[in-house]
């Protein structure tokens, strides 16, 4: 693999206008020395009010090309990232969520996973990671501090690892935990490839928290009633999340 010439951002929004001011806003001023080359903007679904301020917002801190496309109505998590993927033309995707408040430098930092393995295709950063990591991970790091990983939460993937690894699956749900079924195809992949994902566990990213919102609760109750989505929900959310131990656990899974 080699290192990102060009940097997509996909960013997907559903209202929430207010909490993409802060976040966007802090995260363009802490990307480092690192540049995103474009934005790739997929609106699912959000009132005209709501559009018409995330459209002010955006077009005011961005100064480079943009992208938009915006749907009527939400149609998941998924399918917005797809559809936003599908329109990128750059060699990296860049995927961070509107609630996710960067750490200082971020962008360098990711990238440097690239720069530092060539075998790296996907770089991510959790969220209060020291909160979750096993203590059998912490002598895992390679000499430059990256430590394989799922690819969650936000994340530098190459345009190779798509290409192989496919889409996001477009069935799992309006508010998320679509990469629970896509992270376990990627280390498979990675295998396969002789590839690497990675994360820092010293790198961490704040969190707007959502979960308060009557959807996401209905949600996560319909996804339980799934033998399948629960199963692969409750070993991304074991001890191996969100590290993983490729010998811990298989990384093909099918309905008990």
């Amino acid at each position: 693999m080699a290192q990102p010439t060009k940097i997509s951002w996909c960013l997907l929004t559903f209202n929430r206008a207010d909490d993409i001011n802060k976040s966007v806003l802090h995260n363009l001023n802490n990307l480092g020395v690192t540049k995103v080359d474009e934005l790739i903007w997929v609106d699912n679904g959000s009132t005209p009010y709501e559009y018409e301020k995330i459209d002010r917002i955006l077009k005011n801190y961005f100064r480079g090309p943009m992208a938009k496309v915006s749907f009527p109505t939400n149609r998941g998590v998924s399918h917005g990232y797809n559809a936003a993927v599908a329109l990128a033309t750059g060699s990296h995707f860049l995927i961070t969520g509107v609630d996710r408040i960067m750490p200082n430098r971020w962008l360098d930092r990711m990238q440097q996973a690239f720069i530092d393995d060539p075998k790296v295709v996907c770089n991510s950063i959790y969220t209060d990671p020291k909160e979750r990591i096993p203590d059998r991970f912490l002598s895992a790091r390679d000499a430059n501090g990256w430590t394989d990983a799922l690819p969650f939460e936000a994340r530098l993937i190459d345009r190779k690892l798509y290409e192989h690894a496919g889409y996001l699956r477009q069935d799992y749900g309006l508010y998320g935990h679509e990469d629970c079924e896509w992270g376990p195809r990627v280390l498979r992949v990675c295998k396969e490839q002789g590839w690497r994902s990675v994360t820092d566990e010293k790198l961490v990213a704040g969190h707007i928290v959502t979960t308060h919102l009557p959807e996401y609760h209905a949600f996560k109750a319909k996804e339980s009633q799934d033998p399948w989505k629960y199963k692969l929900t409750s070993i991304c959310q074991s001890n191996n999340w969100p590290y993983y131990n490729p010998w811990a656990i298989h990384t093909e899974y099918k309905p008990s």
